[in-house]
């Protein structure tokens, strides 16, 4: 599609499945997703609160997909896969500890506030996660995405209530090349793809309150 008749018509500025929990916003060049659902849903990845970002139709970041399928993808073991588990999708890192897997493990939507400017989602993903449900507190995923005119800018902030200090990881997950900012809290994701002659550039900056922090590359 011209994603640049996005707002005038051609493509709704947003689409929202709230059984799933699915929100899907659009800007002139900006599209993003994000999902709650449930850790046991047909062909299940542990990925409540994970998304994807595409500009101009080119996948920046997000969720990289399913493994090569082996009999071990449909067996008791299937979830030692870093793929299928949620360490391989953009969802945090609490305590050390992945979200658990099964129906028990879900979203619920927190915040919904639609506006021609700004859109607003929030996931509460407490329960995703075995550690915050039973011993912490609360685990809260918000998404709010500005249209500007010629610069959309894009944030998803997690917000962790914890008892008692804990680490806490927030991952990037991109198949772009990436230049790390001189500050170490900013970068630039660079992708191509296919025929496209042209290279879609992202800037990424990076904010965390209430503890020290660093980014890690891996």
């Amino acid at each position: 599609p011209d994603f640049k008749k996005v707002l005038d018509g051609d493509l709704l500025p947003r689409h929202l499945f709230p059984n799933a929990m699915v929100y899907v916003g659009r800007s002139s060049r900006m599209q993003i997703g994000l999902k709650g659902g449930n850790n046991d849903e047909l062909h299940n990845h542990n990925d409540v609160g994970s998304w994807t970002l595409t500009v101009d139709g080119v996948e920046i970041a997000g969720d990289p997909g399913h493994e090569e399928y082996t009999a071990k993808t449909f067996g008791p073991h299937r979830y030692e896969s870093q793929l299928l588990n949620s360490y391989g999708h953009p969802v945090p890192v609490v305590a050390g500890d992945l979200q658990g897997t099964g129906a028990g493990y879900h979203a619920t939507i927190a915040e919904t506030n639609f506006t021609d400017k700004i859109d607003t989602f929030a996931l509460d993903l407490s329960t995703a996660y075995p550690m915050v449900a039973k011993k912490l507190g609360s685990l809260r995923r918000k998404l709010e995405l500005r249209r500007r005119k010629g610069h959309d800018v894009l944030t998803i902030a997690d917000f962790l209530s914890a008892k008692r200090k804990i680490p806490f990881e927030s991952p990037f997950v991109t198949l772009g090349d990436y230049t790390m900012g001189k500050d170490r809290k900013s970068f630039t994701v660079t992708r191509s793809e296919g025929s496209r002659s042209a290279s879609i550039k992202v800037q990424v900056g990076v904010k965390a309150d209430g503890a020290a922090w660093h980014l890690e590359e891996k």
